[in-house]
């Protein structure tokens, strides 16, 4: 899968204000402001190119162009119509697959460049879509980048929620995701520049990260916010050390740059820059030392010998290195002329409110300095009627905002409650349903009951008195018996009955057909009766001893069900009783007894060559 570069994160960084008013100073709110631009940015063509090669890659998978076309929306975020093109490209790439993380990074994306746009409603609209997209995949990764997106969205709108996503993209990322992690600490370090003990605790931690992630926009971003994180303490404290600290790890930042060549953006250098400045303009004021005027030089060379760009944060933070330049070295009159210089330039730059604002301030105490207080008045007065705009334009986006939750809330509520309703209906039809079915099984446990009692009444009706009686017997018996009593002693107890039933009625035949009976005879075919019948009792006892699963075998085995009749043969056949003395004892012929083997082996699914005998005495 391709590797996401995630220099999305220049987005939160770009509209953070409310931690700048919190610092007093308007120097140091203005350097912040530098860093927190663009300084966090873009890397150079090289990555761009590359992405493009994938994109435009005809052996390269489709679910893997995802990723890179997301990417590039962000990167082309100067030419909108391209960004969104791009962006929604991988959205629809992403719907084709079934795998709802690539949906995660294309919402992702394409919402981070809706928020740089400054559209809320369409940035909250791909929040949700995001967090629909979260909750279907099960890929860790892909929740802590999309948790982490949020985040940036968030905060890029000035909505202080975003910081809750951050924490939940912690909590979500593997450990071994350094990149991630590194970012997630800088955007808690820069948020908490104005608390001392987070702000340590934060970009520290985002040093560390990105150090063993060894990606140098990542190494870049982390040392630049701990440089201004010692700034911000360096303001409230004046303790001098800290200037120290902040330029060891601003130094680090650029080092970074020049050390990768062609993949992170001069914007990026420009701002480290600019921020070294300010930490030696600070230097100077309080220790003047010719060395703080050397690296001023040397730096402002850097700066200079940069090709310039049309970003927009580019040309004000080259000029405003210019500016300090000239400040440190004590050339007020330079400084004024470049400042009226590129207050114009920054004029014609859509909304840059702000910008306008912290020019006009910085001029009036060029002015104060200068002693010219009636120009720094007039600056003073121009800088707070930016400032109104800028406050008026910042709470039309907070309206945005709150319309745009409170839309996402009233959709929510009305899913949960179309959800709870259909849940409800569920239970409804589920109930009625549970109860049907019980009506159902009751009504025809009760119609089987009253036609077996039908069935078992005509058949006693059928019958002699004697063996009504036995029925009844045999009915008194099953009912007495407990619930737990196995089928096949049922069956077992069928035979038997059968059995008596053949025998008597073929007594019945004999005393009709017969005028004279003998009663010697008689007297035989009752004694072999009842000594065929204590065998078989006693046969049955064994059989449900050693073997209580004879009938049900005998039931599995066959293709067919089996007859009381087919079990009678069966336990006859297990006893190893000859067909001659079946033929006696069931008053048949023995052609119907070979007949009805001939039809156990049928319905056993035995060929000619089986032995049925073997196999019932098998089938235990």
């Amino acid at each position: 899968m391709f590797v996401i570069k995630q220099q999305y994160l220049y987005f939160f960084f770009i509209n953070c204000i409310d931690l700048t008013v919190t610092i007093r100073s308007m120097r140091l709110r203005f350097f912040i402001l530098f860093c927190l631009c663009p300084c966090i940015s873009w890397c150079q063509q090289k990555i761009i190119d590359s992405l493009e090669n994938i994109v435009q890659s005809k052996t390269i998978a489709v679910r893997d162009k995802i990723i890179p076309l997301s990417e590039l929306a962000l990167y082309k975020k100067n030419d909108t119509l391209l960004s969104i093109k791009n962006g929604e490209q991988a959205i629809a790439l992403a719907k084709q697959q079934n795998d709802p993380q690539y949906e995660v990074y294309a919402y992702s994306n394409m919402g981070l460049v809706y928020s740089l746009l400054g559209q809320v409603n369409k940035t909250y609209r791909f929040i949700d879509l995001t967090t629909q997209a979260i909750e279907d995949t099960s890929k860790k990764d892909a929740q802590a980048f999309g948790y982490n997106s949020i985040g940036l969205m968030k905060l890029n709108l000035g909505d202080k929620e975003g910081l809750e996503a951050i924490y939940t993209s912690l909590s979500y990322a593997d450990r071994e995701n350094n990149k991630l992690i590194a970012y997630n600490y800088t955007i808690l370090a820069n948020y908490y520049l104005a608390d001392i003990e987070n702000a340590e605790k934060y970009s520290k931690l985002a040093v560390e990260k990105a150090l063993k992630s060894k990606d140098p926009h990542t190494l870049c971003y982390a040392y630049s916010i701990r440089g201004v994180r010692y700034l911000a303490e360096f303001e409230r404290t004046k303790e001098y050390k800290l200037l120290d600290q902040a330029l060891v790890n601003l130094k680090n930042a650029f080092e970074v740059y020049e050390q990768n060549p062609g993949y992170v953006r001069n914007s990026s250098c420009i701002n480290i820059i600019a921020n070294l400045l300010y930490t030696y303009q600070f230097k100077n004021e309080l220790k003047p030392d010719s060395e703080n005027l050397e690296s001023v030089r040397f730096y402002l060379a850097k700066a200079l010998a940069m090709p310039m760009e049309e970003n927009e944060d580019f040309v004000i933070n080259r000029r405003m290195i210019e500016i300090k330049a000239e400040m440190i070295y004590g050339n007020y009159r330079e400084a004024e002329k470049l400042f009226l210089a590129l207050i114009p330039i920054v004029s014609t730059y859509p909304k840059q409110f702000r910008n306008k604002y912290e020019l006009n301030h910085q001029l009036a105490q060029l002015y104060d300095k200068m002693g010219e207080y009636q120009k720094s008045i007039q600056s003073y007065k121009i800088a707070f009627q930016y400032y109104q705009q800028y406050y008026d334009d910042k709470y039309t986006k907070i309206g945005q905002q709150q319309h745009a939750k409170f839309e996402i809330t009233k959709k929510e509520i009305e899913f949960k409650r179309k959800q709870n309703l259909l849940y409800v209906g569920l239970g409804v039809i589920t109930l009625l349903l549970i109860l049907f079915i019980a009506f159902i099984i009751n009504f025809i446990k009760h119609k089987k009951e009253e036609i077996r009692l039908l069935e078992k009444l005509k058949e006693e009706e059928s019958k002699s008195l004697e063996i009504a009686k036995i029925n009844a017997e045999l009915y008194a018996h099953l009912k007495a018996e407990e619930a737990h009593r196995l089928q096949k002693e049922v069956l077992a107890k069928g035979i038997q009955v059968t059995h008596k039933n053949n025998i008597l009625q073929h007594l019945q035949q004999n005393i009709q057909n017969t005028t004279a009976l003998n009663k010697r005879e008689l007297v035989n075919i009752i004694k072999t009766e009842q000594r065929l019948d204590k065998n078989f009792e006693e046969f049955e006892n064994i059989i449900k001893k050693t073997h209580p699963e004879f009938y049900s075998r005998l039931q599995e085995h066959a293709a067919q069900k089996l007859t009381a009749l087919d079990l009678k043969y069966c336990v006859y056949i297990f006893m190893k009783m000859p067909s001659k003395e079946m033929s006696d004892l069931l008053h048949v012929e023995l052609k119907t007894i070979r007949m009805n083997k001939y039809r156990l082996k049928l319905k056993f699914k035995l060929t000619k060559s089986d032995n049925l005998e073997a196999f019932i005495q098998n089938i235990i």
